[in-house]
């Protein structure tokens, strides 16, 4: 009996974290994630073009108006940046230590059935790799500091 609430136990935990992963990337666009900061998103992009073509219109259909206004030609917005590697770095080391959680979470859960003493030591051992993958945001930390002592 016991083995059958340990499997379901470890069944449901595994069925939680699928469904909130899968509601997730369902919210969440990967390529907005990992942009650079200060990237025109496609509404500032939009609001350019609209901008321009505004302006366009009023300069054809009264060029005195529009030479009165002097109105600089609106620029074209700059290219994008591309990926962000500390971002990316970020986004591989939240992946890997969600996955190890994740796994610790199963163990953890097994253990609490099988050996309950154990759970103590297991969890002690882990700690010197989870502030070793740390180290994984060390990237995206520098680039956030880097930000603030340009300003």
């Amino acid at each position: 009996m016991q083995d059958w609430f340990m499997v379901g136990t470890i069944l449901l935990y595994n069925l939680f974290i699928i469904i909130y992963v899968v509601s997730l990337s369902n919210k969440v666009s990967l390529r907005e994630l990992l942009k650079e900061k200060g990237s025109p998103t496609k509404a500032v992009a939009a609001a350019r073009h609209a901008a321009r073509i505004a302006f366009e219109a009023a300069r054809v259909a009264n060029p005195a108006a529009a030479q009165a206004l002097q109105a600089p030609a609106p620029t074209e917005p700059p290219a994008d940046e591309g990926t962000s590697y500390s971002r990316a770095a970020g986004m591989v080391g939240a992946v890997v230590l969600s996955g190890f959680v994740w796994a610790l979470g199963n163990v953890v859960l097994y253990k609490g059935y099988t050996a309950p003493g154990d759970i103590k030591e297991l969890l002690t051992g882990v700690a010197p790799f989870l502030l070793a993958s740390s180290t994984l945001f060390a990237p995206y930390a520098f680039n956030q500091l880097s930000e603030v002592f340009k300003s």
